[in-house]
C-alpha cells in the first residue's frame, strides 16, 4: 500500500497495529496478518497471498534508506488483527471494495484447493454456491446482464 494511505491506516489502528514493514524503494508498507485471514479481501490496495515475497528487515532496523520496520515486532506486537486492518483499510479508501472481486476470490481459491472442483469448478456444493455469488456480483456490476452467460 502507498505510504500516504498507509499513514492513515497506521493512525486508525494506533496501538492495535502489529509489526509493519516499510519498503521505501517500492513506496509501500506491509502489515503482517495470520495466513489466510485476508482471503476474499477486494480492496484497491494489493493484498499479498500465501507464497508472495515480502522483504523482511533485520530485527533492529527501524530506519532506511532500505527496507526497515516502521513498527518493529516485539512482545505483544507481531501480527495485526485482520478484521481491524480490513476496517482501517476500508475507512482509509472511503469503503471502496470491489464486489465482483470480493466474490471471485473465494470462488477461485476454493476451486484451486478442492479436489472435486479442480476439473469442474462447480462439482461440489461449496463451489457451486461460490460460483453463484460471483455471477450475481458480476451481473449487478453490469446492470443485470452477464455477457456470455445464460
Amino acid at each position: 500500500m502507498s505510504l500516504g494511505c498507509a499513514d492513515g491506516v497506521l493512525e486508525r489502528l494506533g496501538d492495535e497495529t502489529g509489526a509493519v514493514i516499510e519498503d521505501p524503494r517500492e513506496a509501500c508498507r506491509y502489515w503482517l496478518v495470520a495466513p489466510g485471514s485476508a482471503e476474499g479481501w477486494a480492496l484497491p490496495h494489493p493484498v499479498l497471498r500465501r507464497g508472495a515475497f515480502v522483504p523482511v528487515p533485520p530485527a533492529g532496523c527501524t530506519e532506511g534508506p532500505g527496507v526497515c520496520w516502521r513498527v518493529p515486532p516485539g512482545p505483544g506486537r507481531g501480527l495485526t488483527d485482520a478484521l481491524r486492518l480490513h476496517t482501517a483499510l476500508l475507512e482509509s479508501t472511503g469503503d471502496r471494495e470491489d464486489p465482483v472481486r470480493a466474490a471471485w476470490i473465494p470462488f477461485i481459491v476454493h476451486a484451486s484447493n478442492c479436489p472435486q472442483c479442480r476439473d469442474r469448478p462447480t462439482a461440489c456444493t461449496t463451489g457451486l454456491a461460490r460460483w453463484a455469488r460471483y455471477r450475481e456480483a458480476l451481473s449487478g456490476a453490469r446492470g443485470g446482464k452477464v455477457a456470455g452467460c445464460p
